[in-house]
């Protein structure tokens, strides 16, 4: 691991054009090179930028805690042949100054890039020269005795969770004429919603997650160890983002249908987004999707169908709620054995959103009856703001269906027997940094919120494509 080439990871920074007051020419597009010391605000959190070896070369796993945990991931995927040793460690971390969380510095191999330039194409990610990039490998639920008796998985697979709609490309238009988020969680709908606003294309934030965590899928499987890649595109948690403005008589069950239609468009368009970047470099991968309440999506429909038919019937989110929850138990097997264990079960549509995201890691423990189960790595790709929808899926792996089926010692944790599967989340930070006022942020972004998105308007797809080339 002292592969080491001292080429610094390349961000780009948007910030203001105080030049000009026109929208359509308001930001410009720098690329920022990190510096040791420096402190980058990426998707609203804080990093330091530290040196990662000390004077000897050596990687100071004893300063930061989560580098341990880091190297663990990364030694793993070396062991199994994910990777290999041209891939190298290089000589800085980013700290996030909250909690702690380490994200180290990978160098990737010259070969890797020119073998991607053979086949003729280029990848916003991937280019044909060497560059390097921040990831947290979290190992937290690695099966230890993989390692103890060097067992090599018989199958690998991957898990990719993008950002299905950045905070401000999914509008409701207010009676006042305010514009509320629909995605963003914190968000209240207390007046009637005239109208939807969703861009027809993917925005800056959008494009860039997909491009960054498609081209991290395409270097994991660059030695052909990946056997299928199922992608998290939850439908099902985004079809509830208007339930309670409904219940509340704020939406009408016809324009709650119009944002199933979008959802169910931005699925297809993103799923087809990313097998695209993945087949153009990785053929022979197959790729589905599965999202926990996806099986509830048919029932969710109707129900909002016949209130279109009869005004009458009101929208009791009490009743939809335990409907959904029915149909996802009688249709995913998976549900029902994760309801069978001690697991609680959600009682909220909130609740069960997140629910969601972290059981969705976890569909590979499902027993199913009569075959046979084969030992499994299953490798999450995901945005680094999704840290605590890993811990969650780690605590309902093992004190949940671990522990109900005898496997788990809450007691003696290091003594368990765990089952055929291992787990590594594989989290690359994103490269682009807004650098903006507050009062920017409110007009034209709508407001600091947890992700970062430009408006449609702001930059143009030309200059996307620009912007993504440079990282």
């Amino acid at each position: 691991m002292s592969n080491t080439n001292n080429i610094n990871p390349s961000f780009v920074k948007i910030s203001e054009n105080f030049d000009t007051d026109d929208i359509l020419d308001d930001l410009i597009a720098t690329p920022f090179e990190v510096n040791v010391g420096d402190e980058i605000n990426i998707g609203g959190r804080n990093f330091l930028v530290q040196k990662l070896r000390d004077d000897q070369n050596n990687i100071k796993t004893k300063e930061v805690s989560d580098i341990k945990g880091n190297l663990r991931g990364y030694e793993e995927l070396l062991r199994i042949g994910v990777i290999n040793d041209d891939f190298g460690i290089d000589d800085l971390y980013l700290k996030n100054v909250r909690n702690g969380d380490a994200l180290i510095e990978v160098s990737i191999p010259e070969k890797v890039y020119q073998s991607f330039e053979k086949k003729g194409k280029k990848d916003k990610v991937l280019h044909n020269f060497p560059k390097n990039f921040f990831v947290r490998v979290d190992s937290t639920m690695l099966n230890s005795k993989f390692k103890e008796k060097n067992i090599v998985p018989q199958e690998n697979e991957i898990k990719l969770t993008p950002c299905m709609f950045a905070s401000d490309s999914a509008l409701a238009i207010t009676e006042s004429g305010k514009q509320i988020s629909i995605t963003e969680r914190n968000r209240t709908i207390d007046e009637k919603i005239l109208d939807l606003e969703v861009g027809n294309s993917f925005t800056l934030y959008e494009r860039e997650i997909v491009s960054r965590l498609v081209g991290t899928v395409n270097l994991l499987a660059y030695n052909k160890k990946i056997d299928r890649i199922t992608t998290a595109l939850p439908r099902g948690a985004y079809y509830s983002f208007l339930f309670q403005g409904a219940t509340d008589g704020f939406i009408s069950p016809q324009m709650v249908l119009d944002w199933f239609n979008i959802v169910d468009n931005r699925v297809k368009n993103l799923f087809l987004l990313i097998k695209k970047g993945i087949h153009q470099y990785n053929p022979n991968i197959p790729i589905t999707q599965y999202s926990f309440m996806d099986n509830a999506c048919e029932a969710m429909r109707n129900y909002f169908v016949e209130r279109v038919k009869n005004p009458v019937l009101p929208v009791v989110l009490e009743e939809l709620y335990k409907i959904s929850l029915e149909e996802i138990e009688n249709k995913d097997s998976f549900a029902r054995q994760l309801f069978a264990s001690n697991i609680a079960r959600p009682t909220t549509f909130t609740d069960l959103c997140n629910f969601t995201y972290s059981v969705g890691n976890l569909t590979n423990m499902e027993l199913k009856e009569g075959e046979k189960p084969v030992t499994q790595q299953i490798i999450g790709v995901y945005d680094v703001t999704e840290t605590m929808m890993w811990i969650e899926a780690k605590r309902l792996r093992n004190r949940g269906l671990l522990e109900f089926r005898g496997q788990f010692n809450p007691v003696v944790p290091q003594s368990t027997t765990y089952d055929n599967l291992s787990y590594i989340s594989v989290m690359p930070t994103e490269h682009i940094i807004f650098d903006v006022s507050p009062e920017f942020a409110q007009k034209y972004m709508g407001g600091f919120t947890r992700l970062y998105s430009v408006r449609q308007n702001a930059i143009t797809n030309q200059d996307t494509e620009n912007i993504l080339g440079t990282i």
